[in-house]
């Protein structure tokens, strides 16, 4: 196992958390390892144990690490959606960046349409068709949005990717005014449209078509976007 680098004296938990996290993302601890003690920690960095453990603290609240009563702290399980829940949030908070947010989703949902098309079972189709179903008979902004996003959650299910999966679940809360304002100015015809058209694409198997309705979708959404933030 490497050796810690030992730290200057008035190094704080962020660096302890530094070191930390670098063993576990880059895989030297895997996933069940037990943790070096708090002993074994504090010697190889010449820390407090009040730095070690708000380190360790920090990578438990992270989903990283769990404690064990009399046996120590192990690794937890680390997926893909691990290094997007670290770089997402600081992009998700910067003030005025809906667009950007929305050009980000647009990619992913785009890409999601056409893998869809390739690996929809008949169960998928039916959750998006009752989803569909749902959305045309919704008269309420608010809950038209709550069936319209889990449509778009259910391509990214379809597709397997984690990445997409976590994405989407983390941009909808933070679109959310946004885009419930956006059904309430405009309605939601065009929108149950387009997405009539997307499933049909993905029902025939055509890929190519569903992204391009998609592409298309979201122009849409962002020029009422824009509309909207000018105001």
């Amino acid at each position: 196992m490497t050796a810690f680098q030992p730290l200057e004296k008035q190094s704080t938990a962020d660096k302890v958390f530094e070191q930390l996290l670098s063993r576990i993302a880059e895989g030297e601890w895997a996933e069940g390892d037990r943790t070096p003690s708090e002993n074994e920690v504090r010697e190889g960095l010449g820390v407090s144990r009040d730095s070690i453990r708000e380190a360790v603290k920090r990578l438990s609240a992270m989903g990283l690490l769990r404690s064990e009563q009399g046996k120590g702290t192990f690794v937890r399980k680390i997926d893909t959606g691990f290094y997007l829940n670290m770089l997402l949030p600081s992009v998700f908070l910067i003030k005025d960046n809906g667009l950007h947010i929305l050009q980000f989703i647009k990619a992913i949902q785009v890409e999601c349409a056409r893998i869809a098309a390739e690996k929809a079972t008949a169960e998928d189709l039916n959750e998006l068709k009752g989803l569909l179903s749902r959305m045309n008979a919704e008269t309420d902004a608010e809950a038209f949005f709550g069936w319209d996003n889990a449509f778009h959650a259910c391509l990214c299910r379809i597709t397997g990717n984690e990445l997409f999966i976590k994405a989407a679940q983390m941009s909808s809360g933070i679109l959310h005014v946004c885009l419930k304002a956006i059904v309430e100015i405009h309605g939601s015809r065009r929108s149950i449209a387009e997405h009539s058209e997307i499933l049909a694409c993905i029902e025939r198997r055509d890929g190519k078509s569903a992204a391009r309705v998609m592409v298309s979708h979201y122009d849409t959404i962002m020029a009422r976007l824009k509309d909207y933030l000018a105001r």
